[in-house]
């Protein structure tokens, strides 16, 4: 493949996810969520690309009240995904710098404080969830 191809790829690569959450709307739209759809409450990614959404359209209130982490952890895929085309586009393997350089524990933080997110916003705290809980098959089945 030829290097201006694998450069052109890699700048598609990086700007698609950014130019596709402008694009699109902010709105409430269907639950997709398995989890939610389940048992009616929210998984610990609830919210997430509502947050996304609203971040790359300026409104960082209804990002953070969407998900707490969503803006960060979006940023912080960016950066892992950006890394990765850029050195695949000089000509190596699909691998970011970023990730390999960064130590364990970092992500091993980045996943206990995903989670401590979770509870919190299941206990009602950090804005609560980004829906309250609804009915879910298996609730409905319960009954």
């Amino acid at each position: 493949m030829s290097r201006v191809l694998r450069w052109s790829l890699a700048v598609v690569g990086i700007a698609a996810p950014i130019a596709i959450g402008v694009w699109v709307p902010v709105s409430a739209g269907p639950t997709l969520c398995t989890f939610r759809n389940l048992t009616g409450y929210d998984c610990p990614g609830c919210g997430l690309t509502r947050s996304v959404v609203a971040f790359l359209h300026g409104d960082l209130g209804g990002s953070l009240r969407a998900h707490p982490l969503g803006a960060i952890l979006f940023v912080g895929f960016l950066a892992l995904w950006g890394s990765a085309l850029v050195v695949w586009a000089r000509g190596g393997r699909f691998v970011s710098r970023i990730g390999t350089k960064t130590p364990t524990w970092v992500f091993a933080v980045v996943i206990g404080v995903y989670m401590a997110v979770y509870v919190l916003r299941l206990a009602g705290l950090l804005g609560g969830t980004a829906d309250p809980p609804g009915p879910g098959l298996l609730t409905t089945l319960w009954r």
